[in-house]
């Protein structure tokens, strides 16, 4: 009997969750095989909160709004739940249409399909929660699911009440938190995938207000904020959030040290040195694994490498802060004596905490648990590396709006 993923269908929203973790894993490829990407991924939401791996392009932050707009704006014979079904599908389509043949621009969902309305995981469910997070859809703190939300205001709104302007001042009395110019939704393509120049006002002056006064520390804030240091960071195929610390903020570009807030120059040392420090856990997890499949020297040189620069680049880890902005659990207890290890040279004990972690993660499925393994399988790195925390996704989010601001 072949194995699969199951789960208890609580709401629309749980479903939804699911399915975007489990295309995550399948799109990137890259498994969590010592269990500390709940740690990862807080210190992601400190540097780039509403952001995630599985956003593209920063056009598809205004389907969900534009689409409730037409709603609450048109004559309508349908629910809005049964509207915005079939009007996203009607969008995807028409962004992957125009790419589909060419494709000329990455980032775009459903061209690999025929048509892109059979796909599972829409932009606005990938999208939902940083919408809320930015402000670009403005509940005042309540996070409902995009299910409630669609029914909680599939009412029709009395003529009086509209306005040319959907702004917070202009009287439009609704649940929908969408305020945004009236022309936006009018002149909305969505088979252009790039941002005109109100789009993209729209947008940067949204997610500046919200961050500003919400998460002042990210780093996504000051990409925005300083057109500097957005253009200075342009990632390569093979760069990494690492590599990027060392060249912009470590080492060669002195006059940006100065940018941002202290708290955030705090938060990028500690996503520079956690990276790092799980770097060499997952360099070890796989000379681990070489070994059982009698390849000892596999990856000896960058286990060597690591072990070289572990006073320098992970033992300044500030666990404090590190505690402070992440869960407590088995991940932060693994990170912990990981680094007490280190601190005393016991480089023994070090493989002894893999073995163990990679079991508590992984249970019947640790690998280094197993009595053997197939050697065909492990030709190349399994799991993670450096970490990204999102930098890609933010670097994307920052060029398109850029752009946009630049169009005629």
């Amino acid at each position: 009997m072949s194995a699969g993923w199951g789960w208890v269908d609580f709401s629309t929203r749980d479903r939804n969750r699911i399915a975007a973790i489990m295309s995550m894993l399948r799109e990137q490829g890259v498994l969590d095989e010592l269990g500390i990407g709940v740690i990862r991924d807080a210190i992601s939401d400190q540097l780039f909160p509403g952001l995630s791996t599985i956003q593209t392009r920063a056009k598809y932050f205004l389907f969900t709004p534009v689409i409730v707009r037409r709603y609450l704006h048109e004559s309508q014979d349908m629910t809005l739940p049964a509207f915005f079904d079939q009007t996203e599908g009607e969008y995807i389509e028409a962004a992957a249409k125009t790419y589909r043949k060419t494709r000329s621009e990455t980032g775009v969902f459903g061209v690999t399909l025929g048509d892109a309305r059979d796909l599972k995981n829409r932009p606005s469910s990938i999208y939902w929660n940083g919408q809320l997070t930015l402000g670009i859809i403005d509940l005042n703190g309540k996070n409902p699911g995009l299910a409630q939300y669609l029914r909680a205001n599939s009412i029709k709104i009395k003529n009086h009440s509209k306005s040319e302007e959907d702004d917070p001042s202009a009287g439009l009395i609704d649940k929908t938190g969408v305020h945004m110019p009236a022309n936006i939704v009018k002149s909305f393509n969505p088979a252009n995938i790039f941002l005109t120049k109100e789009e993209a006002s729209f947008l940067k002056n949204r997610l500046i207000e919200r961050l500003s006064n919400h998460h002042p520390d990210s780093l996504l804030l000051h990409l925005l904020l300083d057109s500097e240091l957005s253009a200075a960071i342009q990632l390569d195929e093979s760069a990494n959030f690492e590599n990027t610390y060392m060249r912009y903020f470590g080492e060669e570009m002195q006059s940006l040290r100065s940018f941002g807030t202290a708290r955030l120059a705090e938060l990028m040392k500690l996503a520079f040195h956690f990276s790092h420090a799980m770097l060499g856990a997952h360099t070890l997890y796989n000379r681990l694994l070489q070994a059982k499949i009698g390849q000892p020297e596999n990856w000896k040189d960058e286990w060597q490498e690591w072990l070289d620069h572990a006073d320098q680049y992970t033992l300044p880890l500030d666990i404090d802060l590190l505690q402070e902005i992440a869960p407590a659990g088995k991940a932060m207890n693994f990170v912990m004596r990981w680094i007490a290890e280190i601190k005393k040279g016991d480089y023994a004990k070090l493989s002894e905490l893999v073995v163990e972690q990679e079991f508590i993660s992984k249970k019947g499925r640790a690998r280094l648990k197993k009595p053997s393994l197939p050697p065909e399988q492990f030709e190349s790195w399994i799991g993670m590396a450096a970490q990204n925390y999102r930098i890609r996704q933010a670097q994307t989010l920052v060029r398109d709006i850029e752009n946009g601001l630049k169009n005629a």
